[in-house]
């Protein structure tokens, strides 16, 4: 059968005229609009989803040991877990297994039940000629790869997108004026991730690279909003429906799971109590590699 479609239309139209086709042939042609449509999409982007498939199944040839990154039911109803059998995932999310940012992402996802749409994807970060460069140029992660192509870096701005995807926003609460307790937690929240993140990749420099003067700066840091956490953590707004500041804060008191040296719950109780609590809630108990806050199982 000879090629006789919108495509050769688009790319090879000397060939298309040189063929000898029926006055029903030309019609289809001529008419279908829809494919031709469809055709132009993907000669304007076709080439960035492949390397995106490509690099995916790169990642994921490193990651086959990883499954602490599955969904996990919500309690709320039945989740399969990943890889979802029967669908077909339209959103790539490029992730590395220690980054309390993608934990945050990964929560959000088992809380909203969108196991089957998103492929969660093992990269490499900070190595020269990295091949996940070529599909976030920045290299940082989380990055969220949308089923339209575009690409959503942060864990912030990722965590809005997927809860508000539906329609039907459950962890997020507008910024309106009675609201602003909720932004301050989160805000707080934040910079303990943020203070953390800071120290972890400090103290996993070479020692002849390393700065005592930023690694103690954020050991203070830590303390300090670990101690006000200790204080205000039976908060309303931290011990009722899983909110995004929650979310934040467990990301970072989780870090002890990779990193012991920054364990904020000792000597703080009522901080371990709330941690022991959330930590039994499915979509958060996934994300772990250990059962409990320190022991494997």
């Amino acid at each position: 059968m000879r090629p006789k479609n919108a495509w050769l239309k688009l790319r090879k139209p000397g060939l298309l005229e040189q063929l000898k086709l029926s006055d029903f042939e030309l019609h289809l042609v001529e008419q279908g609009n829809e494919v031709e449509l469809a055709a132009r999409a993907l000669a304007s982007w076709h080439s960035r989803q492949l390397l995106a498939v490509f690099v995916s199944l790169f990642a994921v040839s490193s990651a086959k040991s990883e499954d602490h990154t599955a969904c996990a039911p919500t309690g709320r109803s039945t989740l399969n877990l990943w890889p979802c059998r029967g669908y077909s995932p339209t959103m790539k999310l490029y992730v590395n297994k220690t980054s309390p940012y993608v934990r945050i992402v990964r929560i959000v996802i088992n809380e909203k039940e969108l196991c089957d749409r998103v492929e969660v994807l093992h990269t490499e970060t900070r190595r020269p000629n990295s091949l996940y460069y070529q599909v976030n140029p920045s290299g940082r992660v989380p990055y969220l790869l949308c089923d339209d192509g575009i690409g959503l870096e942060g864990s912030d701005l990722i965590a809005a997108y997927l809860d508000h995807i539906d329609g039907k926003p459950t962890l997020h609460m507008p910024l309106a004026h009675q609201n602003w307790e909720y932004g301050r937690l989160q805000a707080r929240g934040r910079s303990l991730v943020d203070g953390m993140a800071v120290l972890v990749r400090e103290l996993h420099r070479p020692n002849n690279e390393q700065s005592l003067n930023v690694i103690e700066h954020e050991r203070q840091r830590s303390r300090r909003l670990a101690d006000l956490w200790d204080a205000e953590i039976e908060h309303p707004l931290m011990t009722g429906a899983l909110n995004m500041p929650q979310i934040v804060l467990i990301a970072g008191v989780l870090l002890k799971e990779y990193f012991p040296d920054v364990d904020l719950l000792s000597g703080r109780s009522r901080l371990l109590a709330w941690a022991q609590r959330l930590i039994a809630l499915p979509s958060i108990k996934s994300t772990m590699r250990l059962n409990q806050l320190g022991d494997r199982p």
